[in-house]
């Protein structure tokens, strides 16, 4: 089988109580959450453990169909999912506070691709649609929790991650023809 994961910790100039309201509200996924298209409940709950999840992902040229449940849910701690069809995979989302109105929100995402050619497939999909996944969910949820760019924030045990550096590309310079 193939597996990937991505760890991601970014810092949020907002309250653990407000940072956690936003990311639980099924209703704003589609707008911070890269790729994904569709995030509507399935059944009675939205919200909390037993909450299922009917889950588009756009992935440039595959869409990507997913069934997710909440497994766990702690008011402003946590809340962790897992795909029961579709890609298998979980996802686990926490909220630390930093102070009264920082909060450091992290995301550790796990999946599983099918074996053979066609989990081959799939991560050549997949892989490098991740660094762009990173940086638009940082982006737009940050800013949409606060109004504010986000900040990278060191996670311990795993390196840490850094801001992505800046490239400046320069304008080609006319070739002279001989």
């Amino acid at each position: 089988m193939t597996d990937g994961r991505i760890a991601h910790v970014t810092k949020c100039e907002a309250s653990v109580g407000n940072s956690f309201a936003y990311v639980a509200d099924h209703r704003n996924v589609p707008s911070w959450m890269w790729g994904v298209t569709q995030f509507d409940p399935i059944g009675e709950l939205d919200q909390g453990v037993g909450a299922t999840f009917d889950v588009a992902v756009n992935l440039g040229p595959k869409t990507i169909y997913l069934r997710s449940l909440i497994t766990d849910w702690v008011e402003d701690e946590q809340i962790s999912m897992k795909s029961i069809q579709g890609v298998e995979g979980t996802m686990t989302w926490r909220f630390d506070a930093i102070d009264d109105e920082t909060t450091a929100i992290s995301v550790d995402v796990d999946y599983v691709l099918p074996p053979g050619i066609a989990g081959k497939m799939l991560k050549a999909i997949i892989d490098p649609a991740v660094a762009v996944a990173i940086r638009h969910v940082e982006k737009h949820l940050v800013a949409e929790i606060t109004g504010v760019e986000p900040e990278l924030v060191p996670r311990s045990g795993d390196g840490g991650h850094k801001p992505a550096r800046s490239v400046r590309h320069r304008p080609r310079r006319a070739r002279s023809r001989r």
